[in-house]
C-alpha cells in the first residue's frame, strides 16, 4: 500500500486535546488533572492543558526526570506521542482514525489504553454513596443567579440555589446545582463559586461528566431535536427561551455522550462563540453530521447565557 500523507495541521484544526485527553480518560477540572503521563511519580494534579491553544504541560519536574528533562508539554500530536511512545507519524496516523480524519471512517472502539473500567461504566447516586441522603431543601434564590440571567421559576425549576451549609459531597457556601442522569437519579451537585473564588466548579468525588448529559432527564421522550450547549447555565437560559436543551459540561464531546444523543433526529450546536467554542463545533458539526441532521449557531462571539430570550429565539429560529 502506497504511503499516505498525514495531515498535521487539519489534525489540530479539527481536533482538541480536550478531547485526546477524554479518549485516555484523563479528568480535567479547570483544565487541570492528574498526570497521565508514563513514568510521571510527582506531584498528582501537575497537568494542565490549554483549549485554546491547544496544547498541554506537566508542571512537575519529576515528570520531566523520566524524560531525561526532555520537554513535558506540547501540542496534542506530542500528547499522543509521549503517552504512546511512538513516532510522530504514527501518531499523526491514530489521531485520524479516532477522529475519523483524512478517509478513515470513525471507528466505534473505545479509546487505547484505556483505564480499568467496570463493564457498565456509571455515575453513583448520591444516595447510594450516602444511606439516607435526601436532596438539598434549603437552597435559596441568589442575586447572582439574576446576574446570569436565571429567573427565580428556572431556578426553583431546576432546583438551583444557593447552599448556606455543610455537607460531605460538595462545598458550602456556593450555587449548588444539582445533576441527573437520563433517567432522572440524582447523582449528586456542582458547586459553583458566586464570588470569584477558585475553584469556579466543585464536582463530587469520583463523578465523570463524559457520562452525562445536563438536563436530559427533563426532556420529553418523543422529541425530535434538542440544543446542544456547553454549560450549566446556557442550557437553563436555552430552556428558558422555550426549547429543548442539554449540556456537554465542557466543549469535548465523549463516546458516551454521543450515545445519549442519537435519540433525537435533529440536533443544534449552540456552543460559546469564543475560539475554543468554536473549534470545539466544528469538530462536533463534521462528527455528528455523519449519522444526525445537525444546525450549528453562532451566538455572535458570546456565550448562549450572555443573550436574554428574545437573543436566543432570533438565533435558535
Amino acid at each position: 500500500m502506497p504511503d499516505r500523507r498525514i495531515d498535521f495541521a487539519a489534525i489540530k484544526k479539527a481536533v482538541n486535546i480536550e478531547e485526546v485527553c477524554t479518549r485516555y480518560g484523563v479528568e480535567l477540572r479547570n483544565y487541570r488533572g492528574n498526570c497521565p503521563l508514563p513514568g510521571h511519580t510527582g506531584s498528582k494534579a501537575s497537568f494542565t492543558i490549554n483549549a485554546k491553544k491547544n496544547v498541554f504541560n506537566c508542571h512537575s519536574r519529576s515528570c520531566a526526570a523520566t524524560r531525561k528533562y526532555r520537554e513535558t508539554g506540547g501540542d496534542l500530536i506530542a500528547f499522543v506521542m509521549a503517552m504512546e511512545n511512538c513516532s510522530v507519524s504514527a501518531a499523526g496516523t491514530m489521531l485520524e482514525q479516532w477522529f475519523g480524519l483524512n478517509g478513515h471512517p470513525r471507528p466505534e472502539a473505545r479509546a487505547p489504553n484505556p483505564k480499568p473500567e467496570p463493564e457498565a461504566e456509571v455515575n453513583i447516586p448520591l444516595a447510594v454513596k450516602y444511606p439516607g441522603f435526601q436532596a438539598l431543601k434549603d437552597v435559596a434564590y441568589h442575586d447572582y443567579l439574576a446576574t446570569r440571567g436565571i429567573s427565580k421559576e428556572t431556578a426553583d425549576a431546576f432546583g438551583v440555589g444557593y447552599f448556606p451549609g455543610k455537607s460531605s459531597w460538595l462545598a458550602d457556601h456556593r450555587i449548588v446545582i444539582p445533576i441527573h442522569n437520563e433517567k432522572g437519579k440524582l447523582l449528586g451537585y456542582a458547586g459553583r463559586a458566586h464570588d470569584g473564588a477558585e475553584p469556579k466548579y466543585l464536582f463530587p468525588k469520583g463523578f465523570r461528566k463524559g457520562l452525562e448529559l445536563y438536563n436530559l432527564h427533563r426532556i420529553p421522550a418523543d422529541a425530535e431535536e434538542v440544543v446542544i450547549t456547553e454549560g450549566f447555565f446556557d442550557a437553563m437560559k436555552v430552556y428558558q427561551a422555550g426549547y429543548n436543551a442539554v449540556a456537554l459540561m465542557g466543549c469535548s464531546l465523549s463516546e458516551a455522550q454521543e450515545k445519549l444523543l442519537m435519540r433525537f433526529k435533529c440536533l443544534t450546536l449552540f456552543l460559546d462563540g469564543d475560539d475554543p467554542g468554536k473549534a470545539a463545533s466544528a469538530t462536533l458539526l463534521a462528527r455528528l453530521a455523519r449519522t444526525r441532521f445537525v444546525r450549528n449557531i453562532n451566538p455572535n462571539d458570546k456565550q448562549p447565557d450572555q443573550l436574554g430570550p428574545e437573543e436566543v429565539q432570533s438565533l435558535l429560529g
